[in-house]
């Protein structure tokens, strides 16, 4: 807690930063679903960590290792479902916030600090991302907790945060790229070796016993997976929507001209490279912002703790606090209206129990990463061969052969796929299953069992589970 040094009270902001991570946990706890997204392939395969498997060896994953087991740690606490997931976003969070509050507490004003939590918090991109779990939860608190470390100058704590960020996901090399020059700009050259040091023994120590461990096969699906990829999503539109809903953030750099001083290297060079990043990767997600919103709340913390200094007049700090309720209030209604129920697997628990009625105790299902391991996980059905990413972007690449992939499931006589699809005007099918195998799979092998409409999601409009019979092969 942090207390007035005089009075022994709790400062003002410090119950506004209560009330705005309130407000934060309601919205989220009244909006936690299941959801089409990437956070199922991250819950089963820590579910097959648990269990004893090993990445890269008994299973594809085509990031660095440390996600699968720290939320295999996590599910023997708490279970693998996707209720008690639901709750890491959430959690982390809340302690991106804290630590927000506490970095620009430091480097300036309660009230800098106060509007950088409650920008960060209740941002859109925020809001948007925490309702499912993904990568970017980890990777934000770990570079963030490598900033209070840097802040109170333990130069190697904060490198071994930011290589188990990296350990995380290579994008987190974009931030550490950035804090590294804000090491150099600052001309701290002992705690940039430190720094440099830590952080590449940490990654270097586990890529070399993962290395040793499992062999080529995991430098290839860490690395090589990745070249030639696709673009993901258009990045016009991703960029178009963020300024759209979080255009109060997007606005921090405007806010320097208000203070014209000097902006911390650590604030602004990992601003810079998060930019550079977002214009030049080709397979970028929306979900990759989180990371950019938190240090544009910095930004502007730092700029309000600025003017704060500058003009101390009580009618600055109304302004201010008037400022975020409307911003808070409009992303917050915009949330509500466009995101809040999109994406959620309404039939879940029903696909569940077809699955489970139509196959017996330890039959092996296939399907769409988005909602198989669920389906998976619930009815108590492995994923046959452990194929649980199955998204499309690794057979436009020719990391997986989708050929292969259909001889394999004729051979071995997989009974259930499940997937999505989007069905039009007379219940006509016009994509969907062969994202996963060719189309001509589906119609020699496999009949419709049953298929459940869903709502808002961003491509498709009903979950499809198909029967396959292999009898005249």
């Amino acid at each position: 807690m942090i207390f007035n040094g005089r009075e022994r009270d709790v400062p003002w902001t410090v119950y506004g930063l209560v009330f705005s991570l309130g407000v934060l946990i309601l919205l989220r706890l009244n909006y936690l679903f299941p959801r089409f997204s990437d956070g199922s392939i991250y819950l089963y395969l820590s579910y097959l960590v648990g269990d004893g498997l090993v990445p890269y060896r008994d299973f594809f994953y085509s990031s660095p290792p440390l996600i699968p087991y720290l939320f295999s740690w996590y599910g023997k606490l708490f279970g693998f479902s996707w209720q008690a997931f639901g709750y890491i976003p959430l959690g982390l969070s809340l302690i991106d916030a804290v630590i927000i509050y506490w970095l620009v507490l430091k480097n300036g004003s309660r009230l800098g600090a106060l509007s950088g939590a409650v920008l960060y918090s209740l941002s859109f991109a925020n809001l948007a991302t925490s309702d499912f779990t993904s990568d970017v939860h980890v990777v934000l608190t770990l570079v963030l907790l490598g900033a209070v470390a840097s802040q109170k100058r333990w130069p190697i704590i904060s490198g071994v945060f930011f290589g188990l960020a990296v350990l995380t996901k290579l994008y987190a090399v974009v931030v550490l790229v950035g804090w590294v020059a804000g090491l150099v700009w600052d001309k701290k050259w002992r705690e940039m070796i430190k720094f440099v040091i830590s952080s590449l023994l940490v990654i270097g120590v586990v890529a070399g016993v993962l290395w040793w461990w499992v062999g080529n096969v995991f430098y290839e699906q860490v690395i090589l997976s990745h070249a030639g990829k696709v673009e993901g999503l258009a990045r016009k539109e991703i960029i178009l929507f963020f300024i759209r809903h979080d255009w109060a953030l997007i606005l921090a750099p405007l806010g320097w001209l208000l203070v014209r001083r000097k902006m911390p290297a650590w604030i602004l060079l990992p601003v810079v490279a998060l930019v550079g990043w977002t214009a030049l990767w080709s397979d970028f997600y929306y979900l990759y912002l989180k990371v950019l919103v938190a240090w544009l709340a910095l930004w502007w913390g730092w700029v309000i703790a600025q003017l704060d200094e500058k003009v101390q007049r009580r009618e600055f700090t109304y302004v201010v606090i008037v400022g975020l309720l409307i911003i808070s209030g409009l992303t917050i209604s915009r949330y509500i209206d466009e995101q809040a129920e999109a994406a959620v697997i309404q039939p879940l628990d029903e696909v569940v129990e077809y699955v489970q009625s139509h196959t017996v105790e330890g039959e092996a299902i296939y399907g769409s990463f988005e909602v198989t391991p669920l389906v998976a996980l619930g009815a108590g059905r492995p994923i046959w061969h452990n194929v649980v990413d199955t998204n499309i972007k690794f057979f436009q690449t020719g990391w997986f052969d989708m050929e292969k992939r259909e001889s394999g499931i004729k051979q071995d006589k997989v009974r259930i796929i499940i997937t999505k699809v989007l069905l039009v005007k007379g219940g006509r099918m016009a994509t969907g299953p062969e994202e996963l195998l060719p189309r001509k799979f589906f119609n020699e092998n496999c009949r419709l069992g049953k298929s459940w409409p869903v709502e808002k999601d961003y491509t498709h409009n009903a979950v499809a589970v198909w029967l396959c019979d292999y009898n005249d092969q």
